[in-house]
């Protein structure tokens, strides 16, 4: 009885998911799959696994189709658009929003460097000691080439070793394990006591599930931060967010620290 439930359950968010993508596809033409997720999420508050599976019965159905445009940046980014839309359309579409793309890779350095100095400011503003932003050395010992994104003395005497994700990827298991791995040889290599944490966007589940069994200090964000100069206000505000419908953006001062961030660090790994 109950699995039955849950199956009906399942399919009618299918469904639900399947007519949201359309009507999507036809405001918007052709859509990457994180965009369609994004899309689906602020406007039904549909979860990415729904659209993943609505996308698969689509296709079956040949209501849709995918098309694939090449980038500079040793990638490529997949389209999804209906069938029966005009060639030239698509093209122009596509050929645009993976411009837009490309130009973003060319600032996700430099945002994820801002959200390390952002977590940088909290800290020091919490009163912590020995801050550092990408730990490679201590006292000339490395870790097996490897940095701590930022490091930092607790004020109750033990040190943490933050990984900092500023992206829109959720956190993944790799994630995980690759920076547990860093605190543990730093911990091993720098003879200190060193416990890891985590300021991230978001995390998959059984990763978010993970680090809550494990009881890691972790602070999600929600969104991206990205430092309101000039140029990046201009694209994210008038060419990005439109295009992809990245609403997870949020246009920082490039002196200034959040202040739902400087909360969440309190609450979350300051206090943990």
């Amino acid at each position: 009885m109950y699995q039955d439930v849950r199956r009906r359950q399942a399919v009618s968010r299918a469904e639900i998911a399947k007519e949201a993508i359309l009507e999507i596809l036809r405001a918007q033409v052709a859509c990457t799959f994180n965009e369609l997720s994004d899309r689906c999420y602020e406007k039904y508050k549909i979860g990415f696994g729904d659209v993943s599976e609505a996308l698969t019965l689509l296709t079956g159905e040949e209501k849709i189709d995918k098309k694939t445009a090449r980038s500079p940046y040793n990638m490529s980014y997949s389209f999804y658009f209906l069938l029966h839309i005009e060639p030239d359309l698509l093209n122009r579409v596509i050929e645009k929003k993976a411009g837009i793309h490309d130009r973003h890779r060319t600032y996700t350095k430099k945002i994820g460097d801002f959200g390390q100095i952002l977590v940088e400011r909290c800290l020091k503003e919490l009163g912590y000691m020995e801050v550092e932003v990408k730990k490679e050395k201590h006292q000339e010992i490395g870790i097996a080439r490897a940095e701590i994104d930022v490091f930092g003395l607790h004020p109750r005497g033990f040190y943490q070793g933050i990984e900092v994700k500023n992206r829109r990827q959720p956190l993944t298991f790799p994630d995980l394990r690759e920076h547990l791995y860093r605190v543990r040889e730093a911990r091993v290599q720098w003879k200190m006591d060193i416990k890891p944490a985590f300021v991230v966007r978001v995390a998959h589940k059984g990763v978010f599930n993970t680090l809550k069994r494990m009881k890691i200090p972790t602070v999600y964000t929600r969104v991206q931060y990205v430092p309101a100069e000039e140029e990046l206000v201009d694209f994210y505000t008038n060419h990005y967010i439109p295009l992809t419908g990245s609403n997870y953006i949020q246009l920082v001062p490039p002196e200034d620290i959040p202040k739902e961030l400087l909360t969440a660090v309190t609450k979350y790994i300051l206090r943990n």
